[in-house]
């Protein structure tokens, strides 16, 4: 599915709801239908050519500190809007199996920041309520471990995972421009509103 116009967002693929009409869609790109009860899904896209940037940058950095010690410093970068933040966003990552313990330090004058070491998981949590666009924040995790430091250390870090929301931005550019509802009663009486908001699904950064 594509449609190449200036300005326009080109679709791999898309779906529909069972109730939706999209009998206008490919020409006036307009959508009707009658919502069921509750929140559903009325639409379902995906696209793979759109010159788009993502949300956040991770920068992970591996260092041997000595035969029993290792350090991971993760830099991450809010590459959206400086008007735009990401929320409740959550970063994990596995550390070896063989670790005993492990010290977190988060970034100086760090608000809203949290951390744990999941030890029956052998998982750092950190945790970011609030992360501004154009801003970036820094932690560090000194990993301490019951047998030497081998050769291929860095194999056993990771994969680093992140989970958040933006609220008000979509990263595709795909966007509802005007919603209209026909029917009304005293039975059902919706409000018509459009919220945007970014959530994440597999957002995985290797090491």
């Amino acid at each position: 599915y594509q449609r190449r116009v200036h300005g326009a967002v080109v679709l791999d693929d898309c779906n529909f709801h069972e109730v939706a009409n999209y009998d206008a869609f490919e020409v006036e790109r307009t959508l009707t239908f009658h919502p069921p009860e509750g929140e559903f899904v009325v639409m379902n896209y995906r696209c793979t050519q759109v010159d788009f940037t993502m949300p956040f940058r991770i920068t992970p950095f591996i260092e041997k500190i000595s035969p029993y010690k290792l350090e991971v410093t993760l830099t991450i970068r809010a590459d959206i809007p400086a008007r735009s933040h990401g929320a409740n966003c959550v970063v994990k990552f596995p550390v070896p199996k063989t670790t005993t313990n492990v010290n977190v330090e988060i970034g100086v004058g760090a608000v809203g920041q949290t951390y744990e070491y999941l030890q029956s998981e052998k998982v750092v949590a950190w945790g970011i309520k609030k992360f501004q666009g154009a801003t970036e924040h820094m932690v560090k995790a000194r990993i301490s471990l019951g047998t030497p430091v081998t050769g291929n250390f860095k194999k056993e870090i990771g994969p680093i995972s992140m989970q958040f929301e933006i609220p008000n931005h979509n990263v595709s550019g795909l966007s509802i421009r005007f919603l209209n509802i026909q029917e009304r009663s005293k039975s059902y009486n919706p409000s018509r509103w459009v919220r945007n908001i970014t959530q994440s699904n597999s957002y995985i950064c290797r090491v």
